[in-house]
């Protein structure tokens, strides 16, 4: 059996708490692994960025809920049937001045 592999984090922020999630979405394409998941103030949040940055990841942020961050160039993680029920939900809840058409629902939050 292969050792999951740290390969993205998904960093959520919940008010002064921020959950970053370490997954490997590598190993096994379809399902990510939960590496480890861990709960810190959310003052970290900049200084995991910039160490992603500096460590030659990819960076998408979605303020004011949090990030996620790639080893090399961005995956996608969501497949197509999980995109279109996603712009599905989103177009029922109507929310004034959004074009879910416009949005990339395999990578983002």
């Amino acid at each position: 059996m292969t050792t999951p592999q740290v390969t993205r984090f998904d960093l959520t922020l919940a008010g002064d708490k921020l959950v970053a999630n370490k997954l490997d979405d590598v190993t096994n394409p379809l399902r990510a692994i939960v590496v480890e998941s861990v709960v810190l103030p959310a003052d970290n949040f900049e200084g995991i960025l910039t160490w992603c940055a500096d460590n030659g990841w990819t960076i998408r942020v979605f303020l004011p809920i949090g990030a996620r961050a790639w080893k090399g160039a961005a995956r996608p993680v969501r497949n197509s049937l999980q995109i279109r029920r996603l712009r599905s939900e989103l177009t029922a809840q109507n929310i004034s001045g959004l074009n879910v058409h416009t949005l990339d629902l395999a990578y983002d939050c």
